[in-house]
């Protein structure tokens, strides 16, 4: 009996007590091996790209900048202005000191010998190339006012930055502001530092209050909803009975007061029929608390992701910065239909780099290789949070406390030797609906510039997308869900899904409440964090000696305060709801492996998640007693 209940719940086996663990991982087969060599040979072809567009690119066009003409700045030779050509400046409009004609486009930059200054006032020298002579022209303009036609007494300036030169009429300023901005930033460096504390203060407060009070605070959430729909449809109302309102005004206000009584309502509802799901989900989300705080480990999986990905996006910009130096310029036509542009006694032709099919099918290619790769970082990072937390979950208890080894590295290890090709796959399903998604967006994009005032294409746009986000979420949501069972279970890809299908199936209920009410805690939680760093931050800027007079900018200190909090508390949660939607699928396969009633969750949640499951058998046993007396029935003979 033994042997088939193992064999029946692949990946556990029962300790001398009887009860399901977590077999030995290391005993594990790997997983859609396939899958790895498949990205193996993609990453091939992505490194094929990667060489062939650093073969071929000309990377001037990046390091110098090229003008409207496609010459690039301070380079001799048929590709280039000239070497003393070597700054790049963009006039905004044109004035025409020299030359007595000009018809280029606004905002054509030009490669410029020195740039405009006071000092000269706003005078620049540059060269074109004459379409008729075919040969290099010489001309000079004088940067205006783009209000008045006097010089002005502070002209466009020019930055250069490396070997290119960058101008604008705010330059200076935005310099300036910029030494400000960091000179604020180190004078409250400590205020900062102090911040960061109190983040990680607000989310020990929060993780205490979940592991202690989270009850209270969950009802307080389901009741506050309930209250504000309940308010928000008395306001309602009360607008439509007063004073100075038209008839539709009335209507108008009446109607969302009606659909927000309606909404209550059906909040009231689910909240009487969901009792014990509400109090199942309170019980995993306390759970969860105490697997991340035992678990510390995995706080640095975000991190560790986060530093995979900025490689990756450092590699993906390199190789598409290779890329688009692999083109041609070519002549833009303009707004008349013609490709040249008169400009003093010769013919310009504005140019643009173009690409050919090959190089947008290498484009393509290497992109759809970034989103794949980025979304295997996601679900490495998705599937140790999950080995940890199940492992955490199945492991034995010893004088009430979990026996742990290194759960966190060993599940780290299990991914990349074991699961690697299941991690791939489930990336891959993720990557192609992401591509859909962006060709769909680009798509309607297209259909909404050709018909901007069309009903029926905004309708179509609108359903196009929905469908395609809609599409997206559900395979974000399979995919990261199959680890976990992938984890538990050590089941491939589809195997893990049909596994997540028969779970949900089993409890549904209580799935959906959990994750939802978790999905709120979670933006309540993260929001808190936030409100509570900034105001703490702010507390001490204002009352506290000697910060409150030490910091120059406490603006520009609490903005900085806000990225931290908002990033490490996207770290946290990132990981507190990976391990709640682990523990809740743990608490079922618990308790479909021992008799209906989990027998590794903590003190007290036995008793309450056995009560469920036995309502939830009484419902399927009424359910299939009644199809048999209806089945006997139309087989009985006629008297």
């Amino acid at each position: 009996m033994g042997g088939e209940d193992e064999k029946k719940f692949e990946g556990f086996s029962k300790d001398e007590n009887g009860v399901f663990r977590i077999a030995d991982v290391n005993d594990r087969k790997c997983t859609d091996f396939f899958c790895v060599l498949a990205f193996i040979i993609f990453w091939v072809g992505m490194i094929i790209v990667w060489i062939v567009s650093a073969g071929n690119a000309n990377y001037d066009y990046i390091s110098k900048g090229y003008q409207f003409d496609g010459k690039i700045c301070g380079l001799d030779g048929d590709l280039g202005v000239g070497a003393e050509y070597k700054n790049l400046y963009i006039p905004g409009v044109w004035i025409d000191g020299a030359l007595t004609t000009y018809d280029l486009p606004t905002n054509a930059s030009i490669c410029v010998k020195e740039c405009p200054t006071a000092a000269n006032l706003g005078k620049y020298e540059g060269k074109f190339y004459d379409e008729g002579s075919k040969s290099m022209k010489d001309f000079t303009g004088q940067a205006m006012s783009a209000t008045t036609s006097t010089v002005l007494g502070t002209v466009p300036v020019c930055s250069q930055i490396g070997n290119i030169t960058v101008s604008g009429a705010t330059t200076a300023q935005a310099e300036n502001g910029l030494r400000v901005a960091l000179e604020g930033v180190v004078n409250g460096a400590g205020v900062i530092a102090i911040g960061c504390v109190f983040i990680l203060v607000g989310i020990l407060i929060f993780n205490t209050c979940m592991r202690y009070c989270g009850g209270i605070i969950i009802w307080a959430v389901i009741i506050s909803i309930l209250t504000f729909l309940t308010i928000s449809g008395v306001f309602f109302f009360s607008l439509a009975n007063g004073d100075d309102i038209t008839a539709d005004q009335k209507n108008g206000y009446q109607g969302a007061g009606i659909i927000c009584f309606i909404l209550a309502l059906i909040w009231a509802i689910v909240i009487c029929v969901s009792r014990n799901a509400i109090a199942t989900a309170i019980m995993i989300m306390e759970e969860t608390t105490h697997a991340v705080t035992e678990l510390k480990g995995m706080y640095l999986l975000p991190i560790f992701k986060t530093f995979l990905v900025f490689i990756l996006l450092i590699y993906w910009i390199a190789v598409s910065g290779n890329l688009a130096c692999n083109g041609t310029m070519e002549p833009v036509v303009n707004a008349n239909h013609t490709e040249g542009y008169n400009f003093g006694t010769g013919v310009v032709k504005e140019k643009e780099m173009k690409y050919s099919d090959d190089v947008m099918y290498m484009f393509y290619y290497h992109f759809f290789g970034y989103l794949w790769t980025m979304q295997l970082f996601i679900a490495l990072m998705h599937f140790t949070i999950a080995s940890s937390v199940a492992q955490w979950y199945f492991a034995p208890r010893v004088n009430g406390q979990k026996e742990l080894g290194s759960t966190v590295w060993t599940a780290f290890k299990l991914s990349w030797v074991k699961h690697l090709g299941t991690m791939i796959f489930g990336s891959l399903v993720v990557a192609i609906a992401e591509a859909i998604r962006m060709m769909i967006d680009y798509m309607t994009e297209q259909m909404e510039k050709q018909s901007p005032n069309n009903p029926g294409t905004k309708f179509l746009v609108c359903l196009l997308r929905c469908c395609a986000r809609c599409i997206e979420n559900c395979l974000k949501y399979i995919t990261k869900n199959a680890y976990i069972f992938t984890a538990m279970f050590g089941y491939g890809f589809c195997n893990a899904c049909y596994k997540l299908f028969s779970f949900l199936g089993n409890a549904p209920l209580t799935i959906t409440m959990a994750q939802s009410l978790g999905g709120i805690i979670i933006k309540l939680g993260r929001g808190f964090v936030i409100v509570f760093s900034l105001c703490c931050t702010f507390a001490l800027m204002t009352y506290v000696d000697p910060w409150k007079s030490s910091v120059s900018s406490p603006y520009l200190v609490l903005v900085v305060v806000f990225i931290l909090a908002l990033v490490i508390a996207t770290i946290f949660f990132e990981v507190f709801g990976m391990s709640m939607n682990t523990l809740i699928m743990c608490f079922i396969a618990d308790s479909n492996m021992n008799g209906g009633s989990p027998v590794n969750c903590g003190d007290g949640m036995s008793e309450k998640m056995k009560k469920v499951q036995e309502e939830n058998q009484g419902k399927i046993d009424a359910r299939e007693k009644g199809k048999a007396t209806a089945n006997a029935a139309y087989a009985a003979p006629d008297k």
